[in-house]
């Protein structure tokens, strides 16, 4: 009697631990549908707003390519979702079930409306003839706010293995020289999984500069000491910083003294 109990108090909490995990499939809802209330529908509509001007962030595009000499949109999707869980949002990378190289490879972005969670499709920027300038697109089918149905549903979960940060690291110049271009390297910067996208630049009086190549130029047009920073991003939106102090001098400043 005792054993038949507890079999059928493990099968009972089996299925509860089965249900739950049920549970944590993400599924997309269109926006219009009557099991939004009119205040979560509200909140998904800001919320929606929001992640648009987010993608269309050209300084979180990864400025890769798609192709031979690109990426796949396996990497895109990757890459995407890690700038999105940066940025605080969760994220889960779909697929559906294709072979071919140009199989569909998405991501949704779980926005938390309080009584549930509401995920939105994303398909991540892959024009072959020009390098990624944005995120990605909300894949909605051009007729309002309803996805494409396409997007809507997925066949199975890409799981991909835990993401090393980069390290990053500047080489500044020997001396910097009052308006004189310098060179300033971020090439012993490393990724210990994979490689760094991008280099982020931040100079003093100046906006940031954003790039694929590990070296930029750059002249103060005063003399002082500074401070230079450099943020490197890796191929799945994992980001590091550092930063140098350096003093700028006149030419005829030998620095001998």
């Amino acid at each position: 009697m005792k054993r038949w109990l507890f079999c059928l108090l493990a099968l009972w909490l089996c299925g509860v631990v089965f249900v739950g995990v049920a549970q944590q499939v993400p599924r997309v809802v269109q926006p219009e549908d009557a099991r939004y209330s009119a205040v979560d529908r509200a909140s998904l509509d800001e919320a929606i707003q929001a992640l648009e001007r987010v993608l269309r962030d050209a300084a979180l595009a990864s400025q890769r390519t798609l192709g031979r000499d690109g990426w796949d949109r396996a990497a895109f999707a990757a890459f995407t979702a890690g700038s999105l869980e940066r940025l605080g949002y969760e994220t889960a990378i779909v697929r559906a079930e294709d072979d071919s190289p140009t199989s569909r490879v998405w991501v949704l972005v779980g926005i938390d409306l309080g009584s549930a969670t509401a995920w939105i499709p994303v398909e991540p920027v892959t024009d072959p003839t020009r390098r990624q300038m944005r995120l990605g697109a909300i894949a909605f089918d051009g007729s309002g706010p309803r996805y494409d149905a396409q997007y809507v549903g997925y066949d199975a979960l890409v799981e991909l293995p835990e993401n090393a940060p980069p390290i990053a690291k500047i080489r500044p110049p020997a001396r910097n020289i009052l308006q004189m271009d310098a060179a300033w390297f971020g090439h012993t910067s490393v990724d210990p999984d994979g490689e760094i996208v991008l280099y982020e630049w931040t100079f003093p009086g100046a906006e940031p500069v954003i790039t694929a190549a590990s070296s930029v130029w750059f002249a103060f047009e005063t003399t002082g000491t500074y401070t230079v920073g450099l943020t490197v991003t890796d191929r799945r939106g994992a980001q590091a910083s550092t930063s140098v102090t350096v003093d700028v001098v006149e030419d005829l400043d030998c620095g001998c003294h």
